[in-house]
């Protein structure tokens, strides 16, 4: 008889039975199934991320843990919970790569999309939008900006019977067409296919710029942003288009003078040049003179400085001065036909009379007293104003007398050696007072 011999168990093991070991092999089995059950969503739990909530009208087609999260058909990230709402949505939970929603932008979009044509498997396609603005985003895209998958047989069931046999025969011809001509245009069409394929090899790997990693990146982020504002306003694009179309129509209605001007442009350039050739020797000479103008720009600062309170100051008195300016103005007007009869006065004054008072009559009356013919015994050191006035101030004084009659001038005639007597008074003195008057020719 032939005994079955068991492999050798471990130390820990060998005391158990054999239906001791079978119920641990089943425990061990069964967990080992429960785990590469649910190995997407233990994957799903454990792999590090960010959370994004989606809400869409209707689920089609997500399933927790399997559908994915794509950004431009990149695979980000794993649909984490898919759970229907009260109002009839439906709460897409999506489990993401760190940094996705910061490259989302602060309104992106979410479409449900088929993997095929034909649908069966589907996936959250996230669509950036708004502004690139890290943070702008927080991280739920509401129903108004997500969209259901378009399915093939949804399209189809919306045709018309005529339509699908057309469409059918349409089939069936292409078919034949293939087969016909058709195999030979396309064995053409791939033998030269390479020829026409390396020149756009070419322009591709041109447009990729210098920095293939990032230029063409933000090339195309550019044209998001610049498509994303032309369409945020409702008719906006529209407006501009029509308003292009407007100015296309002015630009054609003027081209005959829109080419005089370009026709006239090389001598107005010529002339700029010639003119900022000028303005070159003006700027050196201006720069001469604004370096040495600079002290007198710091002192004028300081003036305008001390100005400011000073205007402040002045402002009432300004204020006085209108009322005063009002009242005043009937007297100028008064003064105006007087101003005109005084330039007349002073234009005849300013002829000969200042010529004669600046000229000999300044001169008399600035020089000593000296006479000649009848008075040369007349003579004084001192200029003819000075005696003049000592004669009006003793006349000043003889008038001082006062009696019941009035004022009245004393008058007490008498005579020195510089007394001016004409021969006339001389003889009519006669002798009364001859010994006291001087003989002609005598210094008394």
């Amino acid at each position: 008889m032939m005994k079955l011999s068991l492999p050798r168990l471990p130390g820990r093991l060998r005391g158990l039975s054999l239906f001791q070991i079978g119920v641990l092999f089943i425990v061990v089995a069964i967990i080992a199934g429960a785990v590469l059950f649910n190995k997407n969503a233990i994957i799903t739990t454990l792999r590090p991320g960010e959370t994004i909530e989606v809400h869409f009208a209707a689920n089609k087609g997500l399933r927790a843990y399997q559908s994915q999260a794509k950004v431009a058909w990149v695979p980000v990230g794993v649909v984490e919970e898919v759970e229907r709402q009260d109002d009839g949505t439906v709460r897409v939970s999506l489990k993401v790569n760190n940094g996705t929603r910061d490259k989302l932008g602060s309104e992106p979009a979410a479409v449900i999309r088929p993997t095929t044509l034909l649908g069966g498997n589907y996936f959250v396609d996230l669509v950036p939008g708004g502004d690139r603005e890290a943070g702008g985003f927080s991280g739920t895209i509401p129903v108004e900006r997500t969209k259901l998958p378009v399915e093939l047989d949804e399209v189809a069931r919306t045709l018309q019977p005529d339509v699908l046999d057309s469409a059918k025969g349409a089939i069936g011809k292409f078919d034949r067409t293939l087969d016909e001509a058709g195999s030979s245009a396309i064995k053409d069409f791939a033998e030269q296919a390479p020829s026409a394929l390396e020149p756009t090899g070419e322009v591709l790997e041109a447009m990729r710029g210098t920095n293939p990693r990032t230029d063409l990146t933000k090339v195309v982020s550019g044209l998001e942003n610049t498509a994303r504002v032309l369409t945020k306003q409702q008719g906006q694009l529209d407006s501009i288009m029509s308003g292009f179309r407007d100015t296309t129509g002015v630009l054609s209605d003027s081209s005959s003078e829109i080419s005089s001007a370009i026709e006239a442009m090389p001598s107005t350039l010529e002339s700029t040049r010639t003119g900022l050739s000028q303005l070159d020797t003006t700027l050196a000479k201006l720069r001469a003179t604004a370096w040495p103008a600079r002290p007198i720009a710091q002192e004028l600062a300081t003036a305008l400085e001390h100005l400011d309170p000073a205007l402040a100051k002045s402002r009432p008195v300004v204020r006085d001065l209108t009322a005063l300016m009002v009242d005043v103005r009937p007297l100028v007007e008064q003064l105006n036909p007087l101003a005109v009869g005084t330039t007349s006065v002073l234009g005849d004054v300013d002829g000969a009379p200042l010529a004669r008072v600046n000229g000999p009559v300044k001169d008399f009356v600035l020089s000593p007293f000296k006479g000649s013919g009848e008075y040369k015994t007349a003579q004084s050191d001192n200029p003819l104003y000075q005696d003049l006035g000592y004669m009006f101030a003793l006349l000043d004084r003889a008038g001082m007398n006062v009696d019941r009659n009035g004022h009245s001038v004393g008058v007490a005639p008498g005579a020195n050696g510089t007394t001016v007597v004409p021969p006339d008074v001389r003889k009519m003195l006669g002798g009364i007072f001859s010994q006291y008057l001087p003989t002609e020719g005598a210094g008394r």
